[in-house]
């Protein structure tokens, strides 16, 4: 659960990055926007992999619900 947190927080660090750029009139860097998108995605699929593999549905699956 802590991976996918920290996933997560590298999506939304590189997510604020880009839309920094973004708002300044500037280019986005391609590798920046890669990260971005590969790290939501991989925390995504983490989360989905601990809520099926655990015992109980809790919070967590509660967030997985929301966020589809």
């Amino acid at each position: 659960m802590v991976w996918a947190i920290l996933l997560f927080a590298c999506a939304a660090t590189a997510g604020v990055f880009l839309a920094t750029r973004i708002l300044k009139g500037r280019s986005t860097p391609v590798s920046v926007a890669l990260i971005h998108g590969g790290f939501g995605a991989a925390g995504l699929a983490l989360l989905t992999f601990v809520i099926l593999t655990a015992d109980h549905f809790g919070a967590p699956g509660v967030a997985l619900l929301i966020r589809q």
